[in-house]
């Protein structure tokens, strides 16, 4: 296991966190859908499906991703699912870090439904999504099996991205600033050596959604310091394999984008907790 700078936090299921109803208000939101594009470019992993995406070879960087056709051309799909945040790896990075460490310095999140259904029929959507790789490949073999570790014995999905590229893979993108939320004390700009970009597939946007009395959905920029573990909180990903050894490919979810939905449990469960603590102390 690589060494990171960072630890990834997991969330602690103590008794004053409200599991049931995190599960029910879960379960709501899946019966509303994602605010996905209603051409193939947005997919809603749970309600979705990936019948009308394809697969295309990329040269720059080598890699293999799902796309959709928007009417004039492939367009990369995005891919949404709501689920309670139980560990993550976020910015910033509060100590350089060395530049043996910066290739696989990433941001992280997992997620989790605690064991709904609903979940379960995300997974299998992400196995179609595998399916189609391995056939587009030619080989199941040639696509290494998803495997992402459960939380508490519930299914779970992990996706990330990697604050830099290196820059021989994408050399046509530019190398753009890390904002102020991702890299405040300008640790990894300090030390990002000119072989490194910052580029597209780096990029994650992080935000809170702010709904109107109207039910249109607004999305307002959020710091991702504030992202805590017990969030219910949206992430968009993108499917892309990479390539390992050999001739296989590894399929990652290239995470694009980290929302904030609801934050209201995991507060009451941070207020209750430190009341406990209060009362033990008197």
């Amino acid at each position: 296991m690589s060494k990171r700078a960072k630890t990834t936090t997991h969330l602690r299921m103590n008794t004053h966190f409200d599991t049931a109803k995190a599960r029910a208000a879960l379960e709501q939101m899946y019966k509303r859908p994602t605010d996905a594009s209603s051409d193939d470019t947005e997919m809603d992993l749970v309600g979705g499906t990936a019948n009308s995406t394809y697969v295309r070879r990329i040269k720059y960087p080598p890699s293999l991703r799902m796309m959709a056709w928007d009417g004039t051309e492939d367009v990369e799909v995005t891919v949404k699912l709501r689920g309670i945040l139980c560990g993550f790896s976020l910015p910033p990075v509060a100590k350089p870090n060395k530049l043996s460490q910066l290739r696989n310095l990433r941001q992280h999140v997992k997620v989790t439904a605690l064991g709904l259904d609903a979940f379960d029929q995300a997974m299998a959507n992400l196995l179609q999504i595998h399916g189609m790789f391995s056939s587009f490949v030619g080989s199941a073999e040639a696509v290494q099996p998803l495997d992402f570790l459960p939380y508490e014995g519930n299914p779970s999905i992990d996706s990330h991205a990697r604050y830099f590229t290196d820059r021989h893979l994408s050399p046509y993108e530019k190398n753009e600033p890390l904002s102020h939320w991702i890299d405040p004390e300008r640790a990894l700009t300090a030390i990002q050596p000119p072989t490194f970009i910052h580029g597209p597939d780096n990029i994650v946007d992080y935000c809170t959604l702010m709904g109107d009395e109207y039910l249109y959905d607004r999305y307002a920029l959020h710091d991702p310091k504030l992202f805590k573990a017990g969030d219910i909180v949206e992430i968009s990903f993108s499917c892309v394999a990479i390539p390992v050894k050999g001739s296989a490919y590894k399929l990652i979810l290239n995470l694009r984008a980290l929302t904030l939905i609801d934050d209201q449990l995991r507060l009451v469960r941070s207020s209750k907790t430190m009341q406990t603590i209060s009362a033990n102390r008197t």
